[in-house]
């Protein structure tokens, strides 16, 4: 094998050249010979290299080693999902795609390239009006027969109707001033009489509710019996415990006496028959579907009455009875307005500096009375206010020309206490107040 002969750098030109100098490049001639790279060599060389730890960019200058150590680590991190051409659901990991992870507005319209959702590119199975107007009822699961079969006879609860068709109600009679089992209920209520020549007649008086919580009785319409003269008729049904009986009332514009009346004394008879309107309920105080009948009810407000003691804008007053929320109205008597209660208020009025201001209704006319010092007292005044609108109303003065206008709102905001809460520009107080009349409406 040959070596390589490092030629001498140092000859002169005076130096003779010498057999050991073409040795010298003979055995580095082989040499050469021996060890140059071919091209098939190259095209055939192995490559030792290490992938690398992380993903990382190829930088301009690499070894061959480091270059495909780089290209080693993208390749080994590529998934299935990279080499396909289609991406189904089962290559999506289980909720890789949540709503938290979709930014407000990420997909927009213009984001959508158009024509991008066609209708070919739905499939088969997709849900358009065509295909559900076609779906039978058949497929519907927790219809009802008669919703496939399309019978009368297939319902539950259906109504009996007679053979000669019509409407059958259940008919009752009843003689006057008897007791009978009370039966409550919603009546068309009609009069069977005759007068004191036994000539019939049958007299109809509109619908009557029965019903046990109308302990005071109830009446039905009045219905006008013509006979000479006129005569009109009213039954009254009496709730007594479990019974109820019926009585007749009759007033005329002549002078005789046709129909029997309230007090058994008559020419002729009557029976009150009545038909009862199906499964109707009577009419009564839980009717409605508020669960009743609501109306403006007194909650005792005897002595009571509210002082402020440090500056504030609003007023608890106790209250029992009242509820969160209630609808109220109340007078408010002695309602005294001020500035300051540890010294005198600073409105002024014609020059002069007064303690306080006090509404005073009391004196035939609606005003505010100016207090000249602490303990001056007027009589009560008489507003009433309510929790449907704030009262607003001139109290005093600014200065000498400027009104000052409070506004004043009652409601119930906690429990058995009712707030009073005010604004002005004065940023004033109420100093003291007296309660009247509170109701609520319930």
């Amino acid at each position: 094998m040959a070596n390589w002969k490092e030629p001498k750098n140092d000859y002169k030109k005076e130096d003779q050249v010498v057999p050991e100098i073409f040795n010298t490049l003979a055995e580095n001639e082989r040499y050469l010979q021996e060890k140059k790279i071919t091209t098939e060599q190259v095209q055939d060389a192995e490559v030792n290299s290490t992938q690398s730890a992380t993903r990382e960019n190829v930088g301009d200058k690499e070894t061959v080693k480091g270059f495909f150590g780089k290209v080693r680590k993208w390749f080994a991190d590529l998934k299935a999902l990279a080499f396909k051409g289609t991406v189904g659901s089962a290559d999506i990991d289980s909720s890789a795609v949540t709503s938290a992870k979709i930014a407000s507005n990420a997909v927009t319209s213009a984001k959508i390239a158009s024509n991008a959702v066609t209708t070919a590119k739905i499939n088969a199975k997709a849900v358009t009006d065509e295909k559900i107007n076609s779906v039978s009822a058949s497929k519907v699961t927790g219809l009802h027969k008669v919703a496939t079969s399309g019978s009368y006879n297939d319902l539950t609860d259906k109504p009996t109707i007679p053979s000669g068709g019509g409407l059958s109600l259940a008919k009752y009679e009843y003689s006057l001033r008897t007791n009978y089992p009370l039966m409550e209920g919603l009546f068309l209520c009609y009069v069977r009489w005759h007068n004191r020549g036994s000539v019939y007649g049958v007299s109809g008086c509109g619908l009557l509710s029965i019903s046990k919580w109308a302990e005071a009785g109830s009446y039905s319409g009045v219905s006008s019996v013509y006979e000479s003269d006129n005569i009109k008729i009213q039954i009254e049904c009496r709730i007594s415990g479990d019974t109820m009986s019926f009585y007749m009332y009759e007033s005329q514009d002549g002078d005789g006496n046709y129909a029997p009346n309230a007090s058994g004394v008559f020419d002729g008879g009557a029976e009150v028959v009545l038909y009862k309107l199906g499964d109707n309920a009577p009419v009564s105080k839980d009717s409605n579907t508020e669960g009743g009948l609501k109306t403006w009810q007194n909650i005792d407000v005897w002595g009571k009455s509210g002082q402020l003691t440090d500056y504030a804008n609003s007023l608890d007053i106790r209250v029992d009875g009242l509820k969160v929320g209630d609808k109220i109205k109340v007078t408010l008597g002695e309602l005294i307005v001020n500035m300051s209660y540890m010294s005198e208020s600073y409105f002024y009025n014609t020059g002069n500096i007064c303690y306080g201001w006090i509404y005073q209704g009391m004196s035939g006319y609606d005003s505010w009375y100016q207090l000249q010092w602490e303990n001056e007292s007027a009589g009560s005044s008489e507003k009433e206010m309510s929790s449907d609108s704030a009262w607003t109303t001139e109290v005093g003065l600014l200065d000498y020309s400027t009104d000052n206008r409070m506004t004043i709102k009652a409601s119930c905001k906690k429990a058995n206490y009712l707030t009073l809460e005010w604004t002005d520009q004065a940023m004033c107080y109420i100093q003291s107040v007296e309660l009247h009349d509170l109701q609520v409406y319930r």
